[in-house]
C-alpha cells in the first residue's frame, strides 16, 4: 500500500512494523473521525460510504506538510512575477479594466501568512488547513491574474488533488470549503474577478458547473480513498489471517519446541541418570572384579588348603592306623609279659615250696647230726669220726639252712618284684587298652573327616570353577563397558 493509504482499524499486536503502511497510525475502531472535524458517525455508514482517512505519524506528515508547504511558497514568485509581467487582468472586460493588482499582493500576503501558520501550528489538522487554504489563495490569486481565464480554474482541481495527498478530512474540507465560496461569493459580488468575459455572462452557472466538478473530483479522490482503504482492508485482512496462521504456527512451533526442550530436558536427566547407574555400574563392576579376584585366589587358596586337609587327614589316619596296630602289639606284649610274669610267679611258689622242702630236709638233717653227736659222744674214742662227720653235717645244714632263708628272701623280693609288675602290667594293659580304643576312635574319626574334606574339596572345586567363570564374565563386562 502507498505511503497515502490510510486506516482506523487497530492493528494486532503481532503486526511488525515493516507490514504498516508508511507514515500511517492504525486508528481504533470507533465512530469518530480521526481528525475531530465530523464529530460521531455511525460505524456502519462510514465503512461502506465515507472512507475514513489517515492518522499520520508525526514524521510522515512532516514529509507530506513539507512538500505541501514547499509547492505553496513555489507560487508566490510565480505570482509576483505574472502581477509584474504578465498582467491580462487589465484587459476591458475584467473589472473594468481596473487595475487590482492590490489584490494580488494581498493574496501573496495571505498566502504567506498562512505558510507560516502551517509551520508553527501544533496540530496536524489545523498545519495542513492551513497550507490547504493557502493553496486555494494560491489559484484565486492565479485566476485573477489571468483576468479570469476559464482555463486556470483548472488550478483549483489540482489544488484539491494535491490537497487530497494528506488524507485527511479537515484540509480536504477546507480547500472544498473555500473553492465553493469563492466561486460562489465571487459570482453574486463580482464575477470579473472570477470569470472571463464569456463567461460572466450567467456567473452563477458557471460556478455551479464548476462546483459540481469539483464535487465530482472529490468524490473520485475520496472513492479512491475508499477503495485504496479497502484493498488496504483486505490486504490487512489477509495479513492477518497469514499473521493468526503465523501466531498459530508459532505458537505450535513454540509448543513443540518447549515439548522438545522438556522431552530434550528430560531424555538429559535420563542420560545422566543412566551416567550416573552406569558409573555406579562400572564401579560395582570394579568392586566385583575386584571381590571376584579375591574370591577366586580365595577359592584357590581354599582348594589348596582342602587337598592338603585330605593329605593330612589322610596322613593322620594312616598315623592313627599304624598307632593303633602298635598299641594292638603292646597289648599283645603286654598280655605277653603278664603270662610270663604269671609263670615267673608259679616258678617262684615252686622254688618256695623246694626251698621249704630243703629246710625242713636241713632241719631234719640238723636233728640227725645232733642225734649223731650224741652218738657219738656216747660212744667215746669210737664215736669221735663219726662225731666230726656229724659236725660237717650240722654245718652243712646250717649252711643250707642259710642259703634256703636267702632263698626264701629272693624269692620274697622276686614275688613282690612280680606283683609290682603284675599290678603295673594290669595298668599299661588297660592303658593300652584305652589307647587302642582312641586309636580306632580317632582313625574311624579321621575316615569320616577325610570323607568330609573329600566332599567339601569337591564342592570347593564347583564353587572355584564357578567363582572363575563368573569372574571372567564380570572381566569381559567390565572390559565390554570400556
Amino acid at each position: 500500500m502507498s505511503a497515502a493509504t490510510g486506516t482506523t482499524r487497530q492493528a494486532p499486536s503481532a503486526l511488525p512494523t515493516s507490514s504498516r503502511p508508511a507514515g500511517v497510525v492504525p486508528a481504533q475502531r470507533s465512530g469518530h473521525d480521526p481528525h475531530g472535524s465530523h464529530g460521531p458517525v455511525q460505524p456502519a455508514v462510514r465503512r461502506t460510504l465515507i472512507p475514513r482517512g489517515a492518522r499520520l505519524t508525526p514524521e510522515a506528515f512532516a514529509v507530506r506538510h513539507r512538500a505541501l508547504t514547499a509547492v505553496l511558497l513555489a507560487h508566490v514568485p510565480l505570482l509576483a512575477g505574472l502581477a509584474l509581467f504578465w498582467w491580462p487582468a487589465g484587459h476591458a472586460d475584467h473589472a473594468a479594466s481596473a487595475d487590482h493588482r492590490d489584490l494580488v499582493w494581498v493574496g501573496i500576503g495571505v498566502m504567506l501568512a498562512l505558510a507560516a501558520v502551517g509551520r508553527v501550528a501544533r496540530g496536524q489538522g489545523l498545519r495542513a488547513a492551513a497550507v490547504s487554504a493557502g493553496l486555494v489563495v494560491s489559484s484565486t490569486v492565479l485566476v485573477h491574474v489571468s483576468g479570469g481565464m476559464t482555463d486556470m480554474h483548472l488550478h483549483f482541481f489540482v489544488v484539491v488533488a494535491v490537497v487530497a495527498l494528506y488524507q485527511m478530512w479537515t484540509p480536504f474540507l477546507v480547500a472544498i470549503a473555500g473553492v465553493a465560496v469563492h466561486h460562489i461569493g465571487m459570482s453574486l459580488v463580482d464575477p470579473t474577478l472570477v470569470f472571463d468575459g464569456r463567461s460572466q455572462e450567467a456567473p452563477l452557472l458557471w460556478a455551479l458547473v464548476h462546483a459540481v466538478l469539483l464535487l465530482a473530483e472529490c468524490v473520485a479522490l475520496a472513492a479512491s480513498w475508499r477503495f485504496t482503504e479497502q484493498a488496504e482492508d483486505a490486504r490487512r485482512a489477509e495479513q492477518e489471517r497469514a499473521e493468526r496462521t503465523a501466531a498459530e504456527q508459532l505458537a505450535l512451533q513454540a509448543e513443540v519446541a518447549a515439548e522438545q526442550q522438556r522431552a530434550a530436558a528430560r531424555a538429559l536427566e535420563e542420560l545422566q541418570e543412566r551416567t550416573r547407574r552406569t558409573a555406579e555400574i562400572e564401579q560395582r563392576l570394579v568392586t566385583l572384579t575386584d571381590a571376584g579376584t579375591r574370591l577366586r585366589d580365595g577359592a584357590r587358596s581354599a582348594s589348596q588348603l582342602m587337598d592338603d586337609l585330605v593329605s593330612v587327614a589322610g596322613e593322620i589316619g594312616a598315623a592313627a592306623g599304624a598307632a593303633a596296630g602298635h598299641a594292638e602289639q603292646a597289648a599283645a606284649t603286654v598280655a605277653t609279659s603278664s603270662e610270663a610274669m604269671h609263670r615267673l610267679g608259679d616258678a617262684t611258689q615252686q622254688i618256695t615250696d623246694i626251698a621249704r622242702t630243703i629246710t625242713s630236709i636241713a632241719e631234719q638233717t640238723n636233728l640227725l647230726a645232733l642225734n649223731a653227736t650224741i652218738e657219738a659222744a656216747r660212744a667215746g674214742e669210737a664215736g669221735k669220726g663219726f662225731s666230726v662227720v656229724a659236725q660237717e653235717v650240722k654245718e652243712l645244714s646250717g649252711q643250707t639252712a642259710r642259703a634256703t632263708q636267702e632263698i626264701d628272701g629272693v624269692v620274697a623280693n622276686v614275688r613282690a618284684g612280680t606283683q609290682e609288675v603284675l599290678a603295673g602290667t594290669a595298668q599299661i594293659g588297660e592303658a593300652i587298652t584305652a589307647v587302642v580304643a582312641a586309636q580306632r576312635t580317632i582313625s574311624a574319626a579321621t575316615d569320616e573327616q577325610g570323607r568330609a574334606t573329600a566332599s567339601a574339596r569337591a564342592a570347593v572345586a564347583d564353587m572355584t570353577g564357578t567363582v572363575e567363570r563368573v569372574t571372567g564374565e564380570v572381566e569381559q563386562l567390565a572390559a565390554a563397558r570400556d
